[in-house]
């Protein structure tokens, strides 16, 4: 029986036991021997085997990064993905609570990279990097920092550059650089906004030095002044005066404070200064009407106040004159209209704004009285009250 094998061709063999092959050469075929159902051996060719995923891996989805959930087994990740479109390369880290919130890692042409986080809802995907250690800027070209217009870049500590410290809470804006800067000249140039080491830098760097060229340094938050004492006449001061009162109109002319002597004083207006306010009035008149005087010459820069009114018809004018006094002359006085408001009146019970930046005429000299004027309907009672802004030369 040993030579069976040599002469039957077409007959079915069969073997109730171990089948041993030896002698097995090395083949290039690409088939392989499969039993089926029926232990019938035949053959296939490998790449005809296809493998279910799906019996080792679970949540399969496309872009899907897929990790090792042990020995034998793996998951796609259902927040960590991974895909390539035309030249860029993202991996995105999503957020578990909300698939439109993720940060991503985008790679494209000469390795160029960007990392971005996406708040599909609002604008709170905040960027942290909290590092136990030092963090490390090491950049072959420049190191920008463009927050959106309207924002600040906030440093909080201090800023070593080079030989150079800025210290101290520093806000950095979009017009200005606050603090003491010193230490390397292409720093200060790109704050100034221009190229290092050109010859205009070089005469600007020298200008910011010395100060000579300083025209606008935005807000200074802080600091200790330390240089020459700034001229008087380089110092503008604002002062607010107080003035308010009460008429009973006459129909036709504008009314001013009554005397001293009065018991309405200072507030009654009832002293008649003609139509238009202009009537000369006796000098004894306009200083008993105990208007606000000028300490120092300036300029008018803002009325502000309110007004009420007993009826809802006519029109009312409130009125601010100047009396400038004259030691050497006894004789009658016009007074200069500075400005005037006119009110339709609405009632007690409603408040009308006053609200004055631009005058009829701004400048008070030292000395001045400022005096206020009512105008208004017959019997229409007028109340107002106010602040003057002046700012001294």
């Amino acid at each position: 029986m040993k030579w069976i094998g040599q002469h039957v061709y077409d007959l079915i063999a069969r073997f109730r036991s171990d089948v041993y092959l030896e002698g097995i050469s090395t083949s290039t075929e690409t088939d392989m021997l499969v039993v089926d159902s029926n232990n019938k051996v035949s053959k296939r060719a490998i790449d005809a085997i296809t493998v279910d995923v799906s019996d080792f891996m679970t949540n399969g989805s496309d872009n899907r990064v897929v990790t090792a959930t042990g020995t034998d087994a793996m998951n796609a990740e259902r927040y960590l993905t991974f895909q390539n479109t035309g030249n860029v390369s993202t991996l995105s880290l999503i957020s578990d609570q909300d698939a439109g919130d993720l940060f991503s890692i985008a790679t494209t042409t000469h390795g160029a990279t960007t990392l971005t986080t996406t708040d599909d809802d609002a604008t709170a995907a905040h960027f942290e990097i909290d590092a136990n250690g030092d963090i490390i800027l090491d950049s072959a070209g420049q190191i920008k920092l463009e927050p959106v217009a309207g924002n600040n870049i906030l440093l909080d500590g201090t800023i070593a550059v080079d030989a150079g410290v800025v210290t101290g809470a520093t806000s950095i804006t979009s017009t200005a650089f606050v603090g003491a800067l010193t230490g390397q000249a292409d720093t200060v140039a790109t704050i100034a906004g221009l190229a290092p080491n050109t010859a205009t830098t070089q005469a600007t760097q020298a200008a910011i030095t010395t100060c000579s060229n300083l025209v606008t340094v935005g807000t200074i938050g802080t600091g200790v002044w330390e240089g020459t004492a700034i001229a008087t006449n380089q110092q503008k001061h604002l002062a607010t005066f107080d003035i308010r009162g009460y008429s009973t109109a006459d129909g036709t002319n504008y009314e001013i404070p009554v005397n001293v002597t009065d018991n309405q004083a200072p507030f009654e207006h009832n002293i008649s200064a003609g139509s238009d306010g202009l009537t000369a009035l006796s000098v004894g008149n306009l200083l008993r009407a105990t208007g606000c005087v000028m300490p120092y010459a300036g300029t008018l820069k803002k009325w502000k106040g309110w007004s009420t009114h007993s009826t809802t018809s006519g029109t009312v004018n409130i009125a601010l004159f100047r009396y400038r006094p004259d030691p050497t002359s006894a004789s009658t006085v016009s007074l200069v209209l500075l400005d005037a408001v006119a009110h339709t009146p609405a009632g007690n019970n409603t408040v009308i704004d006053i609200e004055e930046t631009s005058f009829t005429d701004a400048d008070v000299a030292e000395g001045d009285i400022v005096i206020s004027g009512i105008k208004g309907s017959a019997t229409q009672v007028t109340y107002f009250v106010s602040t003057l802004e002046v700012e001294w030369d």
